[in-house]
């Protein structure tokens, strides 16, 4: 899979998430991506829009296009993944918390949102560099 994708697993296909400009256009068209990681509305709903728009595998031609079909009877496909993905190996919430960390990955690596370098921790002193020559 490309390098802008990241990943998945559903039902022992291997997938990636890419979203580009019109698939979160689409998406905030029904929820604002920040609002949908908010645990209320991790909802089957919102994750089977996400999915919908950002799931992807690899053509013939060896480029990314959508999984999934994007009219009407691919929003029903789009549901029946994310109820396998939440089932496979997850107990509870566990698995629409993994969906939606796979989410978060997928927007990373699609240049959606940002991710630092590393992770701040507030009010601690950076380790000081060494100075060269």
């Amino acid at each position: 899979m490309p390098e802008e994708s990241f990943p998945i697993l559903i039902g022992g296909k291997h997938y990636a998430l890419l979203f580009e400009p019109e698939d979160v256009e689409r998406i905030e068209d029904t929820i604002s991506l920040f609002e949908a990681f908010h645990p209320h509305h991790r909802t089957f709903a919102n994750a089977t829009t996400i999915l919908w728009r950002g799931l992807r595998n690899v053509d013939e031609d060896g480029k990314m296009v959508h999984a999934i079909q994007q009219g009407p009877p691919g929003r029903i496909a789009a549901y029946e993944l994310v109820r396998k993905f939440c089932r496979e190996g997850f107990t509870g919430p566990a698995g629409m918390m993994a969906l939606y960390e796979s989410f978060r990955r997928g927007l990373v690596a699609s240049e959606v949102f940002g991710e630092p370098e590393k992770d701040p921790i507030p009010g601690k002193p950076e380790e000081p560099h060494e100075k060269n020559g």
